[in-house]
């Protein structure tokens, strides 16, 4: 509700400033290894760039609409974020601002991970909880893990450190069963990226 961003000290979760970037922000990443951080800026339709040394914001990308999700290259040259209304993920050369590419993958994306290898992006379709392989060269959609029915509103997803699996946060919501039967669980699926069940996807109800 603040608009900010804050730093803190690990250990001890002291804080070391807090930096106003805009309306309503949302997913953040570190460029690289470097000390700057991106900041998608949801209600202002823009990427922040964070110095966290200083505490302020060194530059601003304006994209089309509602960003959600970023990641960075492992040499923090490209960022690539989710716009959550047109579905779609914009590549953006870190150093210059510019959006070097723009690609349609779903509806309403969300969450956004990328693989060691810099080679695939998974994004989640917020209203569908369905996760979604983008070729991050060229945007080119591989594959995809459709959930159930009643899966819904997924807005993160990270890799496990093999990038055997992806996992994503979601709900579970039955919102037309009567008589108190309708229910909303949280849940954790699983999607398998590799190996003899590659392709498939369980999901984990977090009570």
């Amino acid at each position: 509700d603040s608009g900010t961003v804050t730093v803190l000290k690990y250990p001890g979760l002291e804080v070391l400033t807090e930096v106003k970037v805009g309306s309503h922000p949302e997913g953040i990443a570190w460029l690289g290894t470097s000390n700057i951080l991106a900041c998608c800026v949801y209600g202002d339709d823009k990427v922040a760039m964070i110095n966290t040394e200083t505490g302020s914001v060194t530059a601003s990308v304006e994209v089309f609409d509602e960003p959600y999700g970023v990641v960075s290259n492992s040499d923090g040259t490209a960022i690539f974020v989710t716009l959550e209304y047109p579905g779609q993920i914009v590549r953006i050369n870190a150093k210059s601002g510019e959006i070097t590419a723009t690609w349609s993958v779903g509806k309403m994306l969300r969450g956004l991970a990328i693989s060691r290898d810099n080679e695939a992006l998974f994004a989640t379709e917020y209203l569908t909880a369905k996760l979604i392989e983008v070729s991050a060269k060229d945007g080119t959609i591989k594959r995809s893990w459709d959930g159930a029915s009643t899966d819904n509103l997924s807005r993160q997803v990270v890799l496990s450190p093999d990038d055997s699996k992806a996992y994503l946060t979601h709900i579970r919501s039955r919102v037309t069963a009567a008589h108190g039967n309708g229910s909303i669980f949280p849940y954790v699926s699983v999607a398998r990226l590799t190996g003899e069940k590659s392709g498939t996807r369980l999901r984990v109800p977090m009570d």
